[in-house]
């Protein structure tokens, strides 16, 4: 009988431990994202106005704010001619394309900006600028157009020092980062669209001062929302 009680209580005690264990490797439902990793350690943090907190993935240690503040830094191409975009570049486009004022504000969404790049090409523009320096690729009713513009210097220098690649994920695009001068490298997911009106919708920014690697780049290229 004594034998029989000291197995119960070593099997209460197992299954005790595994349950710990699974705890700490798939604590993912707390997290307001999906992550890749074999072995994954949570610790969530206090936040005034958004869920903050840090994980270890596969002994790289990350530290994410999702809310509507989060930081978006270091700004990309496509993210400052997005806004300028919104702001007035919007009318000058559909005035190329002849598309009536009344239904611009409708259409502005419909307008997907795919590239930007700070160069001009040799491709025909679909306005004539004869300052401009950069070339953002519009895509709007499945045919490409080149408009040119005016880049700042800043956003630039952005290019040199960080690694930036964008993916559109359904209404939502992510923006990855990778440091060339021992900075921070993370992801920032946001609304696609107009700035003003996503204003008050959820963003994620995943940051880490742990140095660009092959497994540092898998586990950035796994983040998702939920």
């Amino acid at each position: 009988m004594m034998n029989r009680i000291i197995l119960f209580g070593w099997i209460l005690i197992i299954i005790s431990s595994c349950n710990r264990n699974v705890k700490v490797q798939n604590g993912l439902d707390d997290i307001p994202f999906i992550i890749n990793c074999d072995m994954l350690i949570h610790q969530p943090e206090e936040g005034i106005d958004s869920k903050i907190g840090t994980i270890i993935c596969d002994d790289i240690s990350l530290s994410y704010d999702y809310g509507l503040y989060c930081n978006s830094k270091p700004e990309s191409m496509i993210e400052s001619f997005s806004k300028s975009f919104y702001a007035y570049h919007y009318s000058k486009f559909f005035d190329a394309i002849f598309l009536d004022e009344k239904l611009r504000e409708t259409f502005k969404d419909s307008v997907q900006i795919t590239k930007v790049i700070k160069e001009m090409v040799d491709d025909k523009y679909i306005i004539n600028c004869n300052e401009c320096n950069a070339t953002a690729y519009l895509v709007f009713n499945d045919i490409t157009f080149l408009y040119p513009f005016i880049m700042n210097d800043k956003i630039v220098n952005n290019h040199r020092i960080f690694d930036i690649s964008h993916t559109r994920l359904n209404d939502y695009y992510k923006k990855t980062y990778l440091t060339k001068e021992d900075l921070t490298s993370g992801v920032y997911i946001a609304p696609l669209g107009k700035p003003t009106k996503n204003r008050m919708k959820m963003k994620l920014n995943v940051t880490t001062t742990q140095l660009p690697s092959p497994l540092l780049i898998e586990i950035l290229e796994s983040i998702e929302l939920k």
